[in-house]
């Protein structure tokens, strides 16, 4: 064919397809619709004949081209009838002045005139590839129909997102999707016409499973050369390897990229190796257990919180939810729970991101009972186990004479904040070599070691305050006013950029404060603050709201009665006040570990480019390097042509990840060949309603103004905390749960978030125009025509 715009494809594909129908259609180009001959309506009245609507679709000159598409540029219109009689040379002209609006007159551009099937049960789009690489996976975007087939197109619904491999067994199919089956049958039928090319269809299926083809386009993926990399022998190699390798126990399946430690959020979904290495060197192996232990927790769990599947980390969820149950528990008493909250949660997988607030039991409260019966457990008995060990572990960290108290662990923190400023620690940042590195990461550990019971301890707060919300002792109004009363180090980062502004403090001051924080706490190519130009921003964006500046929270009389009766009859020897005091240290104090942890984290990631640089590595080949492979090779147990042997390997494995879709959520073994993307729903932070231009945020640019719009970020950390020295209308981010660092940031700053929206996310970036609705829970588009909404 010489030509491969979508009226082509259909001409073509109409009388040679066998597994797909495609509806009876007629298509008409430009220069024939001006000329209005006869001959050229008799095509036409054969598709208008009877009574069935018919809709139009473009086919411009440039449209679904090789070199890339202007797909969803222009409008299908589908026209009953009587619009037909009425409307259809109107129409018709309506979508030429469009297209000849955007692209100029060209003979070559087109319009489908097809008749409308509007018996569809499913609709979508389908395409043979990942959309930033090719990949042995078939795409779907599917939506139960409502009696329309142009929503899809024109890219208004936000359809579910459905990845099936293309080797996948039928019975596989069968038991997940059925109705799929004949749909993988035309697209494999559709696919071996054209080899080697990227294509989209769109299509319905009605109640016998038929499929009804009704527009063929070629794509060019981003990333297509990758196919020269990795070759997708490799791939399935490597889908053959996982399924093999990771699901020996399928009875306790249950993996997560946002659950606990949030992995996604923090590293991505496809990390490169030393972002993932380093995130298991000082968290996720070892690090995190030990804290846990430390508080009271299990000691019956393994030192490995993360896998890698595909290079796509992992949470396992047993071993968290395992981890998270006291010590003192019967090891039978164990096993029951983390079997009936897995059961649970693989029948509810779209709160694998909420799985601390809404599956697991991890903190005391005054709900037990409600708790466990939400996994099945009615017994009295059982909550009385449970109720003990947890409040031990609430009272521990109240008693300020306990070496794993709240208040112990804040000063062990802030020694460690003390260090960073030491003549020893600058000495050691000035030291290029790699014995100066490990000591640096080293001290990091002990950082994320503190900063672990200090987030455990801030969970503990933020749930109890959940619990005292839902027994109506306090509103939601008196815990946000509570939150935005505490002087975090948030806010102490806007009054410095303030103070800045005003000259009380130097840029130079500024940045040995804050001047370690990058977006992308692991990514090895953000750049610090320290290393931008900051000052026209900070000058421009020293914004601190009257919320931030005057907010004030007092327990009423009241409300300290009622608290201080609740406290003695679940027998915790304390009082309203310690117990706030308690919330209060514990959710400012997890902030500033956090804060203090990252300074040896970003130095560590500094000492490795330079490192790099002495030895001629560039950045992108850093990126592949791993952390167990850079201490191998300083202790001389390797070469450096085995260490860089070691990065081209890592690179490759980075490279297969990319092209294998994996869900945010493995439940089964099948799951990797059928995955559908659940969807999990928002956490809204705060009950305001806001509106506004959107701007996507993807790297530190002193230069965009983020004053009065809604911020869109992907994954976001404390690096990404200078966004909150403007004046923003809110955020939305795709990765990240309700206790994320974004989230909890937006909170104790009264700025409404939906956080951890996943595929809505993709779906907004293009959008120009939101409303951001916390109150109702739901983010609306505005859709502008010549300026208005």
């Amino acid at each position: 064919m010489s030509t491969y715009n979508k009226a082509d494809l259909l001409l073509y594909l109409s009388d040679i397809i066998k597994k797909s129908t495609v509806p009876q259609f007629h298509v008409i180009s430009y220069d024939k619709w001006i000329s209005r001959s006869e001959d050229f309506f008799v095509g036409l009245r054969s598709v208008l004949l009877g009574n069935h609507s018919v809709i139009l679709r473009s086919s411009s000159a440039s449209e679904d081209i090789d070199l890339g598409s202007t797909v969803g540029q222009y409008n299908s219109i589908v026209l009953t009838r009587e619009e037909v009689n009425d409307n259809l040379v109107q129409k018709i002209d309506s979508i030429f002045e469009e297209i000849i609006e955007k692209e100029g007159v060209n003979d070559k551009h087109k319009i489908i005139v097809q008749k409308y099937v509007g018996n569809t049960v499913y609709h979508g789009v389908a395409l043979n590839y990942k959309p930033t690489s090719v990949s042995p996976y078939y795409l779907l975007n599917i939506n139960s129909t409502n009696g329309t087939t142009d929503t899809i197109t024109q890219g208004v619904d936000i359809p579910r997102k459905i990845f099936i491999q293309k080797n996948i067994k039928q019975e596989i199919l069968e038991k997940n999707a059925a109705y799929l089956v004949q749909l993988i049958k035309a697209l494999n039928e559709i696919e071996s016409l054209f080899e080697k090319k990227c294509i989209d269809i769109e299509f319905g299926i009605d109640e016998s499973n038929a499929v009804h083809l009704f527009q063929v386009r070629f794509m060019s993926p981003s990333v297509a050369t990758i196919q020269t990399a990795v070759s997708e022998k490799e791939i399935f190699k490597e889908i053959k390897h996982l399924s093999n390798g990771h699901f020996k126990d399928p009875h306790l399946l249950a993996l997560s990229n946002m659950t606990d430690w949030n992995p996604a959020e923090m590293i991505g979904f496809n990390p490169h190796a030393l972002s993932y290495s380093l995130y298991e060197y000082l968290i996720t192996n070892k690090i995190w257990r030990a804290a846990r232990v430390k508080m009271g927790y299990n000691k019956e769990v393994g030192p490995d919180l993360m896998l890698k599947i595909c290079n796509h980390p992992y949470i396992d969820v047993c071993k968290s939810i395992r981890s998270l149950l006291p010590e003192k528990l019967s090891s039978e008493f164990k096993n029951d729970i983390v079997e009936r909250s897995t059961a649970l949660l693989n029948s509810n997988k779209t709160l694998h991101d909420k799985m601390e607030f809404e599956i697991a039991i991890s903190s005391f409260s005054f709900l037990m009972e409600k708790k466990l019966a939400k996994i099945g457990l009615t017994n009295k008995e059982a909550g009385e186990q449970l109720e003990g060990p947890l409040r031990d572990i609430l009272l521990n960290g109240l008693n300020p004479k306990s070496d794993s108290s709240l208040e112990f662990i804040v000063k062990e923190t802030l020694k460690l904040e003390s260090f960073s400023k030491s003549e020893k620690y600058r000495s050691l940042k000035n030291d290029p070599s790699l014995d100066a590195l490990f000591e640096i990461l080293n001290v990091a550990r002990t950082g994320t070691y503190y900063f672990a019971i200090l987030a455990r301890y801030a969970f503990i707060a933020e749930s109890i305050l959940r619990d005292l919300i839902e027994l109506n002792l306090f509103s939601k109004t008196d815990v946000e006013r509570f939150k935005l009363s505490l002087d975090t180090v948030e806010k102490e980062m806007l009054f410095d950029m303030d103070n800045f502004r005003k000259g009380i403090i130097s840029l130079e001051e500024f940045k040995g404060k804050y001047g370690h924080l990058r977006p992308g706490t692991y990514d090895l190519t953000q750049d610090r603050l320290d290393s931008l130009q900051m000052e026209s921003f900070l000058i421009n964006n020293s914004y601190i709201s009257n919320v931030q500046l005057n907010t004030k929270f007092k327990i009423t009389s009241e409300q300290q009665k009622k608290l201080a009766a609740l406290l003695n009859l679940y027998s915790l020897d304390t009082t309203p006040k310690a117990l706030f005091s308690f919330f209060e240290k514990a959710i400012i104090n997890r902030e500033r570990g956090k804060f203090i942890f990252s300074i040896f984290l970003s130095d560590s990631l500094e000492k490795i480019k330079m490192w790099g640089k002495q030895h001629k590595i560039p950045v992108d080949k850093l990126l592949d390097v791993d952390i167990p492979s850079l201490r191998s090779f300083n202790e001389k147990k390797i070469t450096m042509s085995q260490l860089k042997k070691k990065i081209e390997e890592n690179t490759v494995e980075h490279m297969i990840g990319q092209c294998i879709p994996l869900p945010s959520y493995i439940s089964s073994m099948e799951d990797i060949y059928y995955a559908e993307e659940y969807t999990p729903k928002p956490n809204f932070i705060t009950t305001r309603i806001v509106k506004g231009e959107v701007v996507l945020m993807d790297k530190i640019d002193a230069d965009v103004d983020f004053t009065n719009k809604i911020v869109l970020i992907e994954r976001a950390d404390p690096g990404y905390d200078f966004i909150f020295s403007s004046d923003i209308l809110g955020i939305v981010t795709k990765y990240g749960g309700s206790n994320s660092h974004l989230a909890l940031r937006c909170t104790e700053l009264g700025i409404p978030a939906a956080i951890g929206c996943d595929n809505l996310f993709d779906d907004l970036v293009d959008k120009s125009y939101i409303i951001l609705n916390c109150k109702d829970q739901k983010i609306e588009y505005v859709y502008w025509n010549n300026g208005k909404s």
